[in-house]
């Protein structure tokens, strides 16, 4: 038996793969610390390598980074990569800290002009023998299994909910379709590789590359055969010798590069603790400081902080070391103690607050006590279990208009002091809501911002004194919000979104009723259809098997049927790829797919809806309570979770079904829906100010057909549902800024007649392409791009050098404006309703918003008066140069309404 003690396990890392992977894993939630800096990739590229030096307990280890002058191969071949767009300048700035924080983990870096990391880590492997060891590739690049073998690997890390994947000798022959690894560099020399613009043969694919592979073994000999072939495979191969040969030229790996593998220099060395924890502290990553070095950073030592390029210089109070102030925590236990506090608090005219209940649910919990701060270091704690006669005197204090309510999720604390027949009144200061407007697209978390804004982290087992040092918090990320609310945003803050704060939480108060026993039925019914929709794709099959299980299913279609020889496998499994997309390009090949379809539609429907919704029915109050986010969809639109109301099915005649269930609480009420028409086109309308457009919106001349008479040159009512189709996807793709290839993808027409007819759209309609131009132009002189309210969202990329990253970003200069306007109009329609309907003194409630639309459960006798006061206030709510339609409907359950 051969002794394994002293073997070396080696690890060589893909620097540039592994930083790149990292940067965009983060792209739509980028990791922005408090100076400004998008730390993305550094966090994931340290956290990739920690997670391989746990797992894999590598002895030696080595890092390889890509040369910056150009390679061998570019001598070779001048547009070799050349398609890359330039790196991002994110990535730019992460590669220095990368460095320094490998050479501060005793990890060598190797780094060569002329080479790539592949090049150095491909000739590395090959040096060293069975005998001495196994060596893993840490990538995420499949061009690295040419040099799998025996004891050489593949570490593919994992990303999300994904796993990390080894690659050995026989995943590589079964991923390829080969017979040896040496052929991997065949089959690319054939399908080329579009990542590094390596050209090889037009019109071969990897199944037709593995084929030729399989029966000619490798390129030279297929090439020296090509007599013996047909058609087009034929022609191009005679055709494109030279350059199938060039691009295996450019496919396979250097391994003679100028690099040694230097057991000492490799070897698995102590860390610098010291020099981590500063590069940590500059980064700000606390939690990777406590994976590393068990320590908790603390970076207090900072005197500026940046907010989307603003300085907010801390001031000399909060420039000290902030520490909780132990003796200056406490609870109120006497009525002189309360009367001294509650007369400074309303001498300062503002009051931090934090509601604590018995429960979690905010609904059907009794409030317990309060936590209250009117300065920082200044907090108490005021039990109402303990002092019930303390009530009344904080009530009036929370009830004082003249003294602004500070807090963070207010929402939540009204919410409670409500069902406690509590109000809380006058203006209101919510952090979370103030820092998303400030920068919507970073986290508004409230422990992340308290280390970002004051340098601090509050972990202290006692929850009192937390809770009380929670109130402190507000108190003085308050004092740093203030002052860029006032100066950019106050009007949007002032008349809308505080203003909305009491508004959602009166709609989670009032709830939704649904209909159980209608919802069972629909149950029942939809697996009664599910059998005989199994029955018959059992039949067509001619097995019976799992249809949820992806690989079950595309053996069925692709081995079986054989629906589809070019079926794609996923990268993680290895099997067949079989989502909707899939299957959508297959309805005509085989009744079988709709079938498919058919049953995972009541499948979904069933599990996620039917079954679902009367779980999460409170038991106190026997409705259904949502809760809706203002700070989570960074264009300003509302979203809903536990359960989320927004995403009731609509589309198909099934899933409306499931509207039904949506009823009034009594016999006495209907439910009323209330929808924009058109909403976010009226909008593009009023900001392009283009002429053909207001025209068809004044004139109430549907807009799809419009558009379709003018794109497709032919009289109104000459438009073919296949044109107002057609138009449809351009009006609503303009606003997403579709592509030509986009609209051929959507509509299922050459990419040609897509282009055409997006050109004929913008001849047409002129003033959609100039505010589309400029929109870009202001995003990239401002950095943000702004609604007609004033709210912002900034764009990081949008002068990026990376032409992926930069069109992202102009995407949202044209859209944000839009659907920030319209998400906009309906909340100002929102807290009008709500004022009227308080002052009216109606019985008749809002109970949900969904995008566009308003619901409500209306007394009947009310019915007319709600009716009159919805269309007033949703078509006023904004003065736009066209105007805001809205369609009513009322009936016994929602998807009569609607």
């Amino acid at each position: 038996m051969q002794d394994n003690t002293n073997k070396k396990r080696i690890c060589l890392i893909d620097s540039m793969a592994l930083i790149y992977r990292a940067h965009f894993a983060f792209i739509n939630n980028p990791r922005i610390n408090s100076k400004g800096q998008n730390t993305s990739a550094i966090f994931g590229f340290i956290n990739t390598i920690l997670d391989v030096i746990e797992k894999e307990k590598p002895t030696h280890i080595a890092a390889a980074f890509d040369s910056y002058e150009p390679t061998l191969r570019h001598e070779d071949y001048s547009e070799y990569k050349a398609n890359r767009d330039k790196q991002p300048e994110d990535i730019s700035f992460a590669i220095p800290y990368i460095k320094k924080i490998l050479s501060a983990m005793g990890i060598p870096i190797l780094e060569l002009p002329g080479y790539e990391a592949d090049d150095l880590i491909a000739t590395i492997s090959k040096q060293i023998k069975p005998e001495d060891g196994s060596v893993m590739m840490i990538t995420p690049d499949k061009d690295y299994s040419q040099l799998v073998d025996d004891h050489v690997f593949i570490l593919k890390p994992g990303r999300s909910d994904k796993p990390s994947e080894i690659w050995d000798k026989q995943r590589v022959l079964s991923e390829f379709g080969i017979k040896r690894v040496e052929q991997v560099i065949d089959i690319q020399s054939l399908t080329g590789d579009s990542v590094d613009n390596i050209p090889g043969v037009p019109g071969i694919g990897p199944k037709t590359a593995q084929s030729l592979i399989e029966e000619y073994d490798n390129l030279e000999n297929l090439l020296a055969n090509t007599d013996k072939l047909k058609g087009k495979v034929k022609e191009n191969l005679e055709k494109y010798a030279d350059q199938a040969r060039m691009s295996y030229h450019l496919a396979k790996l250097i391994i003679n590069a100028p690099v040694e593998f230097n057991p000492e220099k490799f070897k698995k060395k102590e860390w610098d603790e010291a020099l981590l924890e500063n590069l940590f502290t500059d980064l700000e990553f606390r939690n990777l400081a406590k994976r590393l070095l068990n320590k908790d950073l603390d970076f207090r030592k900072k005197e500026t902080i940046l907010v989307q390029g603003d300085l907010f210089q801390q001031d000399a109070q909060v420039n000290e070391m902030i520490e909780l102030l132990e003796n200056d925590y406490k609870e109120i236990e006497n009525i002189k103690e309360l009367e001294d506090f509650l007369f400074s608090a309303n001498k300062v005219k503002h009051i931090s607050i934090k509601v604590f209940s018995d429960g979690n649910n905010p609904i059907s919990s009794k409030l317990s006590g309060i936590y209250l701060s009117f300065a920082p270091a200044k907090s108490v704690y005021i039990s109402f279990v303990k002092y019930p006669e303390f009530l009344p005197a904080v009530s009036k204090l929370l009830l004082d208009n003249k003294v602004l309510k500070i807090g963070y999720n207010l929402k939540s604390d009204i919410i409670i002091l409500k069902n406690n027949e509590i109000k809380l009144s006058g203006s209101l200061f919510d952090n979370q809501i103030a820092h998303y407007l400030i920068d919507a697209d970073t986290s508004h978390d409230f422990e992340r911002l308290c280390e970002n804004y004051l340098k601090v982290r509050q972990e202290n087992t006692d929850k009192g004194k937390e809770s009380l040092a929670y109130c402190d918090y507000n108190i003085r990320l308050y004092d740093y919000f203030r002052n860029e609310i006032e100066k950019v945003y106050k009007e949007l803050y002032d008349q809308l979104e505080s203003r909305l704060i009491p508004v959602l939480a009166q709609m989670e108060i009032n709830g939704v009723r649904i209909d159980g026993d209608a919802l069972n039925d629909l149950s029942k019914g939809m697996m009664q259809e599910m059998k005989v929709l199994e029955t018959k794709i059992y039949q067509l099959s001619g097995i019976s098997f799992n249809i949820n299980s992806p690989q079950q299913l595309g053996h069925v279609l692709f081995n079986i049927l054989k629906l589809d020889p070019e079926a794609k496998k996923t990268k993680k499994s290895g099997q067949y790829q079989t989502g909707e997309e899939v299957l959508l390009k297959l309805t005509d090949k085989h009744e079988i797919v709709n079938l498919v379809m058919e049953y995972r539609e009541l499948q979904k429907l069933k599990s996620t809806y039917l079954d679902a919704l009367p779980l999460l029915v409170n038991p106190v109050t026997g409705l259904i309570h949502t809760t809706y986010e203002q700070a989570v969809a960074a264009t300003g639109r509302l979203s809903s979770r536990n359960p989320n109301l927004q995403n009731i099915p609509i589309r198909t005649s099934r899933g409306r079904q499931t509207r039904k269930a949506f009823i009034p609480r009594s016999n006495n009420n209907l439910i009323l829906s209330a929808d924009y028409s058109q909403i976010e086109l009226r909008v593009v309308a009023h900001a392009s100010q283009d002429d053909a457009m207001i025209d068809a919106f004044k004139k109430g001349i549907d807009i799809h057909t419009s558009t379709a008479s003018k794109v497709f040159g032919v009289s109104q009512e000459n438009v073919t549902p296949d044109m107002r189709r057609k138009a449809k996807e351009v009006n609503f793709g303009i606003i997403y800024g579709i592509s030509s290839w986009g609209l051929s993808q959507r509509l299922g027409i050459p990419k040609k007649e897509g282009a055409e007819i997006i050109e004929n759209y913008f001849n047409n309609f002129p003033g959609i392409k100039r505010y589309m131009d400029e929109s870009i132009t202001k995003a990239r002189e401002n950095g943000y791009a702004e609604t007609i309210f004033g709210r912002r969202r900034y764009l990081r990329d949008i002068n990026s050098r990376n032409a992926m990253q930069r069109s992202f970003a102009e995407r949202n200069a044209i859209n944000a404006p839009i659907q920030g306007t319209a998400a906009d109009i309906i909340k100002l329609a929102m807290i009008r309703l709500h004022d009227l309907f308080e002052t009216n003194g109606l019985e008749s409630k809002m109970i949900m918003q969904v995008h566009d639309e308003l619901v409500f459960d209306v007394k009947k006798d009310e019915l007319e008066t709600v009716k009159s006061l919805v269309k007033e206030s949703m078509e006023h709510a904004a003065s736009l140069t066209v105007p805001l339609l809205v369609e009513m409907g009322s009936g016994k359950n929602w998807l009569e309404a609607h």
